[in-house]
C-alpha cells in the first residue's frame, strides 16, 4: 500500500494534469460561485455618485449599440414589456422549462423599473433545443454603450453595477474610450474563468466595483462599452451562449483606503489548503474525527484604492458554528509591507500558517478578513465566500454538504460511466490500537431525482497505486471490494445508505482497510431507456490533483471538466464504522507502593519496577482480550525534614493548620499513601519589628548620605531604613534628608562693571580679595554687586546651615569711557512686566534685553521719543540686563522680574 505522498509525487505533474480536463457540455443545471471581485471595504466613504443610470425608462436613446450581427441585441425588460422585467433568460438551458421554471431576473437595488440582458442563449435557440433556430445563432457579440460622460473634474473615479451572469463559451468585458466613442482603447475582462467558470453563474445581483482612474480620471469625453463576447474563437462546438444582466451602473469617486479579492497568476482568488505538507492534498468538506490534518488558506487582493496600504496580512477566522464563537484564527505570517495602489498582494504573501480541527464533531466557518494599518477592525475587507467545513464521527466526504449541482452519465460524451473519489486513510481506527485497520460500514450517496430509479450502480474500492489519467488502474488490477446495488425511487432527492453488510457468513463487516490511501469508484448502470444516474456535486472550491476523478464510455479517465466546476466534489462519502470489530484491550489501572525502598513487581508478573512512575502492564487474556493495565508505582522510604522558620508580627501555620504564636520546636508525624511515616520537625522563631521614636533629621552640604543600613541616597527627602532588630525582624528608622547644594558661579554685568551671583533665594556677602586676603564689603549683601571701583571680588553665600564661596572674578571697567556713559530711568524694578523707560532725548536707540546667561532675549529701536513703554510680560521671572545704545553712548541697568 503506497502512502498518499509518494501516490501524488509519482502520479502527478502539469502537462498531465492539463490532459486529464474534459471539455464540458451545455447545462440546464447551473451552480453559483460569488464574483469574488466585486466586494470592496472602503474606510473614508461615503463616495460622491458623479453620474447613475438604473433603465427606470429603457435603454436612453443617447445610448448605441453594436453587435455582430442586427438582431444580435441588448434588450430592456420593464414592467410594461413583453417579457417583463419578471422574467430572466428565456433560452432553453435558461430553467425556463424546469418545474417551477428557475430563470430568475435581476435582483438589483432598482429591478423593479427595469433592467437590460443579453440573453445569448435566447438568441441562439429562441428557447427550443434546436441549436441556431433564434434570430441571432451563434457565435454572435453584442455590446452596449454609454452616452459620453465628462470626468475632467474628477482624477480618481470607479465604476460600479450590479448584475448577473452565466457562461459557456463567452467573455464578459467592458471597453473604454477617451474620445467619445471614436475609438476603444482599453478593454477589462470582468468575470475571467478563473472567477466564473463553465456553467457557473454569479450570484445573482452581485455588485462590482472597477477602480478605472488610470483609464479615464480626469478624461471629459468617456463612453463606457458593456460586452458580451460569444464569439470567443473556441474550437468548441457551441460558442456564446447564457446571458449577462445589467442595472444600476454608476460612476462614483474612488475611496482612498479599498481592497479587492482577485485572481491573480492563474490562482484562485482565495483557497482552502489541507494537510500544506503534502502537495495536492484533497479538500475535505467533511472530515472525519479520525483522518484530521492541519489546514491554511491563502487569497489575493488588490489595492482599488488611491493610498498605499502598509502591512497587509490575511486572518481567517474559524468560527463553530452552533457557538458563533471564534475558536481559531490563522493568520499570514508573511503578508505585504506596503502595496501601492492598483498593485496585488499574491497568495505566497498570504498565505495563513495551520490551523488543526479538534477531532470531535463540530461544524466550521470559514471567513477571510485582510487587514492593512488603514484597514481596522470594521473597515477590513471581507470576503463574501465564507468556507465551511466539519468534522464527523462516522462521515467522510471531499462535500462540505453543499449542493451546487448535479453532474452524471449525460454531462459528458460519451457518457459518465464512472466517479472516483481518492480517500486518506492515514490514520488506524483508535478503539483497534495496533490492528493498523480503518473500519467502514458502507456508502453514502445523494442521487438527484432526474436518477433512473431502476438503475444499478456498483461501488468499488481500489488501491491508488499506479492510477494515471486516461489508462486508469494498471492492467489486471482487481478491486480490493466491490458490491452491486439496485436503485429504487426512494433513494433519490435525498441522501442514501449503501451498506456494505452482506448475509454471507464468511464476509467481516464493517469492511476493514489497512491504513492508506483508496479510490472509491461508483459505477453507473442505468435501465431506462434515456435514463440517467446524476449526483450531487459541491463546486464551492477547486479540488486539487486527483481527489475526483471520473471515467467515460470510452474507458478514459478524466480529472474535471475543463474550466468548469461541474465536477469538484461528488456528495459520496465514507460511512466510517463506529463499532470495530478489532479486539479491544480491557484497560484498568492499580496503585502500588512501599516503603522499603525495594523494587516494586507489575500484576503480570513480568515486570520489575526499580523507581517510582507510571508504567504499562500487559495481562495476556486466554478467553478474552488482553488487559492493559496502568501502574502507578511508587517506591518509598520514611523521611525526616526540619524546617526553621522565622515569623515577625504574627504566627505561623503548622502542616495541620493551626497558628503557632510562641518559639519553639514542634514535631509532627505524618503517614503516606505507602504506609511510610515522615517526621517533620519545626524549630520555630517569633519575633516583632521595632521603630525608632524620633525621626533622624540629617542635613547634607553639595554631597550624598549614606544610611545605618548602608543605603546611598542622593537627593533630599524623607526616607525609611530598615535594619534587623536582635530578634531578627525589622527595625525601622525614619529619615528627614535634606541635601543642599549651592552654585557659586558668579556673572558680570552691566558691561563689565557688576557682578550677580547665580544661586537664588539665598544669603549673600560680598568681599573685596584684591590684596591677598578677604575684606568685607558692609552693606553688599544682595545677589546683585556693583563695587565703586575696580578690583577682584568673592560672595560668600549660606543657605541654611551650608555654605560656599565662589571664586575671585575681577572687575577693571569702572570708570573707562564714562564720558559715554548713557543714563536712563527704569521703573518700575522689580516689575511684573510692564516697564518705562524716561530720560531720553528724542533720538534714536537700540535697546536689548539679556538674560544672565547671556542670551538675547528682546530687542526693539526706539525712534525719537523721550519715554517708552514695554510689555515683558511674557519672559520668565528673574534678573534681566537692560542695555540701551545710541552713537558713542551706552548705559546698562538690572531689571527684576517677579
Amino acid at each position: 500500500m503506497k502512502n498518499l505522498l509518494s501516490f501524488l509525487a509519482l502520479s502527478l505533474s502539469f502537462g498531465l494534469l492539463a490532459q486529464s480536463e474534459l471539455e464540458p457540455t451545455l447545462s440546464e443545471s447551473t451552480y453559483t460561485v460569488p464574483s469574488h471581485s466585486s466586494q470592496w471595504r472602503a474606510e473614508d466613504g461615503p463616495e460622491q455618485i458623479i453620474w447613475s443610470e438604473d433603465f427606470s425608462n429603457g435603454i436612453p436613446s443617447s445610448w448605441t449599440q453594436s453587435s455582430s450581427t442586427p438582431n444580435a441585441l441588448w434588450e430592456y425588460r420593464g414592467p410594461s414589456t413583453t417579457p417583463s422585467n419578471s422574467m430572466g433568460s428565456r433560452g432553453n438551458f435558461s430553467g425556463v422549462h424546469n418545474v417551477p421554471p428557475s430563470n430568475m431576473p435581476l435582483t438589483s437595488s432598482t429591478g423593479s423599473n427595469g433592467f437590460v440582458i443579453f440573453d445569448s442563449d435566447f438568441l441562439d435557440n429562441a428557447g427550443t433545443s434546436t441549436f441556431g433556430s433564434g434570430v441571432a445563432p451563434s457565435p454572435h457579440w453584442g455590446s452596449l454603450i454609454s452616452d459620453t460622460i465628462d470626468l475632467s473634474a474628477y482624477p480618481n473615479v470607479s465604476l460600479i453595477f450590479e448584475s448577473y451572469a452565466r457562461r459557456f463559451h463567452a467573455e464578459f468585458k467592458i471597453a473604454l474610450s477617451t474620445n467619445a466613442g471614436q475609438s476603444f482603447s482599453d478593454t477589462i475582462e470582468i468575470y475571467p474563468l478563473s472567477q466564473i467558470p463553465l456553467n457557473a453563474s454569479t450570484t445573482n445581483g452581485v455588485l462590482t466595483s472597477l477602480n478605472l482612474s488610470t483609464y479615464i480620471g480626469g478624461q471629459d469625453s468617456v463612453q463606457i462599452q458593456f460586452l458580451f463576447n460569444g464569439d470567443t474563437d473556441n474550437s468548441a462546438s457551441t460558442d456564446g451562449y447564457y446571458y449577462w444582466m445589467l442595472d444600476d451602473i454608476r460612476i462614483e469617486t474612488s475611496s482612498a483606503h479599498s481592497l479587492k479579492m482577485v485572481a491573480a497568476g492563474g490562482n484562485n482568488p482565495q483557497d482552502l489548503i489541507f494537510n500544506p505538507s503534502l502537495p495536492d492534498y484533497p479538500i475535505y468538506g467533511t472530515l472525519h474525527q479520525d483522518q484530521i490534518v492541519p489546514i491554511a488558506g491563502n487569497i489575493s487582493v488588490m489595492n482599488d484604492g488611491t493610498a498605499t496600504q502598509s502591512n497587509v496580512k490575511l486572518h481567517i477566522e474559524v468560527i463553530e458554528e452552533i457557538s458563533g464563537q471564534v475558536v481559531h484564527t490563522m493568520v499570514s505570517p508573511l503578508g505585504c509591507s506596503s502595496l501601492l495602489p492598483g498593485d496585488t498582494c499574491y497568495i505566497n504573501n498570504l498565505e495563513t500558517g495551520t490551523w488543526t480541527p479538534p477531532n470531535a464533531p463540530a461544524r466550521y466557518s470559514l471567513v477571510y478578513k485582510v487587514f492593512s494599518d488603514s484597514l481596522q477592525g470594521s473597515n477590513a475587507y471581507v470576503s463574501t465566500d465564507t468556507f465551511h467545513i466539519q468534522v464527523s464521527e462516522d462521515s467522510y466526504s471531499l462535500s462540505s454538504g453543499v449542493i451546487s449541482n448535479y453532474v452524471g452519465t449525460n454531462s459528458a460524451i460519451p457518457d459518465m460511466i464512472a466517479n472516483g473519489i481518492l480517500f486518506s486513510l492515514e490514520n488506524e481506527d483508535p478503539d483497534s490500537v495496533g490492528s493498523n485497520n480503518v473500519y467502514i460500514d458502507g456508502v453514502e450517496l445523494y442521487l438527484s431525482t432526474a436518477t433512473d430509479p431502476t438503475a444499478s450502480i456498483s461501488l468499488e474500492i481500489y488501491d491508488t497505486a499506479g492510477f494515471q489519467f486516461t489508462n486508469g488502474f494498471p492492467s489486471g488490477t482487481a478491486a480490493i471490494y466491490s458490491k452491486t446495488f439496485n436503485l429504487s425511487s426512494s433513494m433519490l432527492g435525498q441522501k442514501s445508505f449503501f451498506s456494505f453488510e452482506t448475509i454471507s457468513p464468511t464476509d467481516t463487516f464493517p469492511l476493514a482497510l489497512n491504513t492508506g490511501s483508496y479510490f472509491l469508484v461508483l459505477r453507473n448502470f442505468p435501465n431506462a431507456p434515456a435514463g440517467v444516474v446524476r449526483i450531487a456535486n459541491d463546486a464551492t472550491w477547486e479540488q486539487p490533483g486527483m481527489a475526483s476523478v471520473m471515467q467515460l464510455g470510452n474507458g478514459n479517465w478524466f480529472r474535471r471538466f475543463s474550466s468548469s466546476r461541474t465536477f469538484e466534489s461528488p456528495h459520496i462519502s465514507l460511512r466510517m464504522a463506529l463499532n470495530t470489530p478489532y479486539c479491544a484491550p480491557l484497560r484498568d489501572s492499580v496503585y502500588l507502593s512501599n516503603c522499603t525502598g525495594q523494587p516494586i513487581t507489575s500484576p503480570s508478573g513480568f515486570n520489575t519496577y526499580y523507581q517510582t512512575g507510571v508504567y504499562l502492564d500487559t495481562i495476556p487474556g486466554t478467553t478474552t482480550c488482553d488487559s492493559i493495565i496502568t501502574v502507578f508505582a511508587e517506591i518509598n522510604s520514611p523521611t525526616n525534614d526540619t524546617l526553621n522558620p522565622l515569623v515577625c508580627n504574627g504566627s505561623y501555620q503548622d502542616p495541620l493548620g493551626n497558628p503557632l504564636t510562641s518559639s519553639g520546636t514542634y514535631i509532627y508525624t505524618f503517614s503516606s499513601q505507602a504506609g511510610c511515616d515522615s517526621i517533620l520537625t519545626i524549630n520555630l522563631t517569633v519575633g516583632n519589628s521595632t521603630a525608632a521614636n524620633d525621626t533622624m533629621e540629617v542635613e547634607v552640604c553639595d554631597g550624598n548620605y549614606r544610611s545605618p543600613s548602608g543605603q546611598l541616597y542622593t537627593q533630599s527627602g524623607f526616607y525609611v531604613d530598615t535594619l534587623p532588630n536582635l530578634a531578627g525582624c525589622d527595625s525601622l528608622i525614619p529619615i528627614d534628608l535634606q541635601i543642599t547644594h549651592i552654585n557659586t558661579t558668579v556673572n558680570t554685568i552691566l558691561n563689565g562693571t557688576g557682578l550677580v551671583a547665580n544661586q537664588v533665594n539665598a544669603q549673600y556677602q560680598w568681599y573685596d580679595c584684591s590684596n591677598n586676603g578677604f575684606q568685607i564689603m558692609p552693606g553688599d549683601t544682595n545677589q546683585i554687586f556693583t563695587p565703586q571701583q575696580n578690583g577682584q571680588y568673592v560672595v560668600v553665600i549660606q543657605m541654611g546651615s551650608c555654605q560656599d564661596t565662589s571664586d575671585c572674578t575681577l572687575i577693571e571697567d569702572i570708570g573707562l569711557a564714562s564720558s559715554k556713559y548713557l543714563d536712563f530711568a527704569l521703573y518700575p524694578n522689580p516689575s511684573q512686566g510692564l516697564i518705562h523707560i524716561e530720560g531720553l532725548e528724542n533720538e534714536n536707540y537700540a535697546l536689548q534685553i539679556h538674560d544672565l546667561q547671556g542670551r538675547k532675549v528682546f530687542e526693539q529701536e526706539i525712534c525719537g521719543a523721550d519715554k517708552m513703554e514695554f510689555d515683558l510680560s511674557h519672559l520668565n521671572k528673574g534678573l534681566y540686563q537692560i542695555s540701551l545704545k545710541k552713537a558713542h553712548q551706552s548705559g546698562h541697568q538690572i531689571l527684576v522680574l517677579d
